[in-house]
């Protein structure tokens, strides 16, 4: 799957050329320099910023495109591929100089003399690629390249050896970088990185290969294999071809090219990579962030190692939905949403829709962080849900398949709203949730060709029977909302000061029938001091209840939820108690008039 992302990376990059990398190549922080070729130079500062505040204002500072792409070109593969061998210099050729603040200041003498080793590799650099397949491949590089001029190096290195503690007094102590650039024309800086990317491109020469006069080797991008690491040698190939993959130098520089765009990517934060197979195109997104369109192609979650970039996951995505279809029409079912943070009556008709509202409501903003592990939750039940569902949730985000989500939505729900009863204050989160939970339910029974949700049409039949007394319960959905309205009243009926949810946890915490009857069972007993012998409404749903068998064993929790979150019915006045409550105050007003 890597080798079709790379080509496809590869024919955009071949129609946008070197722009397409540096557009998003950020700079370190530090202080960087432009020498002119008088000898004369310009100090640019390039501070630490916000990268959503530095991508949208970069290009007004007018050296920003000029660096870009001379820093990308400059760049070491890894620290373990430097020209310097003490580490110290971070460049990798004679038209740049990269060092840390701090080592100018505390290791003067040891960075004198890796300046000279650094120099006298670039003006021979068969003194670092000395025999054996080293001296191979760098010697057919030169054939190419031409040899490198000692004149410009030693012109360059004079100035640095000159200049480099002047410019120290000019800049404040740290240890970001000081970075020094040689005004030369970009095709030199290009041929220059090729003389040094070539023969360090691969992961070790010592894994390298001739097949038909062309060279073989291990790529160094998102592998490292070493005589630590014999687990990811390819046990099935013979003798010396053990390693897991070979490319040639055309294809491992491709590859080369596509690693340094997306480390340009995770850099920016953009750590979720769309390539398209069909359009050709790559789309990078952050986290929060969802594909608008239908996408066919493969994803990549990618993030950044010190100066490189690595794939976390990858996925091929046959056919992601960017709509929901039918649309989730928000409906407040429970009657109860005056303090919602759902809009009600509107239509969640995108994926990336339905994502912000399950980010917001059930995870209070941390499921993009939970689904990639990378957010500590402190809330046990949240914490469980999180992880016993966090590839359900990528599925649905980040692949735009609801399959695994629809067949799953009310266990996480359900497990959520209780985790909501069980804090206090948290009751209108709670009917969000089964408002929203609800919604989604008709969504998808629709979409599948079932029955959508009675909630409303169950609680208009208790409030019928309430007002005339006739009416049975008829199946377990409506037995369920009737324990849920009786748990409700029954614990409305505690005298204690600060109401919580503790008792209405220990009904919907039971696990069968038998103990839910039991639980409320105990409340009636409890609170049946407080209720009056002629409370007609309770009186008839507690007769109902009692004169049902459920059919299942297994609890409805949904239901019984509707019906405990749902206003309670036995408060409920009916039209006719309305009105004679409103005969009532008139009349006794007209006495106090009087």
């Amino acid at each position: 799957m890597l080798r079709e992302c790379v080509e496809i990376f590869t024919e955009i990059y071949n129609e946008k050329g070197e722009r397409f990398i540096t557009d998003s190549y950020e700079l370190e922080p530090g202080d960087y320099f432009i020498v002119k070729s008088d000898g004369s130079y310009r100090h640019i500062k390039i501070e630490r910023t916000k990268k959503t505040e530095e991508n949208s204002n970069r290009r007004t500072i007018g050296d920003y495109e000029y660096l870009a792409e001379r820093d990308y070109l400059s760049r070491l593969l890894d620290m373990n591929k430097p020209i310097d061998g003490k580490k110290q210099i971070h460049s990798n050729n004679y038209l740049s100089f990269f060092v840390k603040n701090n080592v100018l200041s505390e290791k003067k003498k040891e960075l004198e003399e890796s300046v000279e080793k650094y120099y006298e590799i670039l003006k021979n650099p068969f003194l670092k690629y000395d025999k054996g397949e080293k001296k191979r491949v760098y010697t057919q590089l030169e054939e190419k390249l031409g040899k490198p001029s000692e004149e410009k190096i030693q012109k360059n290195q004079e100035w640095i050896k000159t200049n480099l503690y002047k410019i120290k007094e000019e800049i404040k102590d740290g240890k970001e970088y000081v970075k020094i650039f040689f005004d030369e024309d970009i095709e030199e800086y290009k041929k220059e990185n090729e003389r040094y990317v070539i023969p360090n491109i691969y992961n070790s020469v010592d894994y390298n290969v001739i097949i038909n006069d062309e060279t073989y080797g291990l790529p160094n991008n998102n592998l490292n294999l070493n005589s630590k690491k014999p687990y990811l040698e390819n046990k099935t190939r013979k003798e010396k071809y053990t390693v897991p993959y070979l490319l040639n130098e055309e294809e491992v520089f491709k590859q080369k090219k596509f690693f340094d765009y997306i480390y340009n990517m995770a850099n920016s934060g953009k750590r979720n990579i769309y390539i398209s197979s069909d359009k050709k195109e790559i789309i990078p997104l952050g986290n929060r962030e969802s594909l608008s369109d239908d996408f066919t192609g493969y994803y990549l979650r990618i993030r950044k190692d010190k100066s490189e970039s690595a794939i976390e996951r990858y996925d091929i995505i046959p056919n992601y939905k960017a709509k929901i279809y039918p649309e989730i029409k928000i409906l407040d079912c429970l009657g109860n949403g005056e303090n919602s943070k759902l809009e009600y009556g509107i239509s969640i008709s995108k994926n990336f829709e339905l994502a912000a509202r399950l980010n917001s409501l059930l995870f209070d903003g941390r499921l993009y962080g939970m689904i990639f592990g990378e957010l500590e939750v402190f809330d046990e039940r949240i914490r469980n849900v999180a992880n016993r569902y966090r590839e359900i949730f990528f599925e649905l985000i980040y692949k735009g398949d609801m399959k695994k989500f629809a067949d799953n939505y009310k266990e996480i729900f359900l497990e959520l709203i209780k985790n909501s009863l069980c804090k206090k204050d948290y009751i209108t989160e709670a009917y969000d949730m089964f408002n929203l939970m609800t919604s989604i339910d008709d969504s998808i029974k629709k979409e599948r060709g079932m029955t959508v949700s009675r909630h409303q049409e169950i609680k208009e039949k208790f409030r019928n029977m309430f007002e005339t007394g006739v009416g049975e319960i008829e199946n377990d959905e409506e037995y369920f909302f009737a324990l849920g309205q009786l748990a409700k009243f029954l614990i409305s009926r505690n005298k204690i000061t600060v109401k919580t949810h503790e008792l209405a946890i220990r009904v919907i915490e039971n696990r069968d029938v038998e103990g839910l009857k039991r639980e409320i069972y105990k409340l009636f007993r409890k609170y049946a001091y407080d209720i009056g012998f002629y409370s007609t409404k309770f009186n008839t749903l507690y007769e109902r209840v009692l004169g049902y068998e459920a059919e299942s064993e297994k609890i409805n929790m949904d239901r019984l939820l509707g019906g405990y979150l749902a206003d309670s019915l036995i408060y409920e006045k009916s039209p006719k108690e309305e009105n004679e409550a409103n005969n009532e105050t008139r009349e006794t007003n007209g006495e106090e008039n009087e």
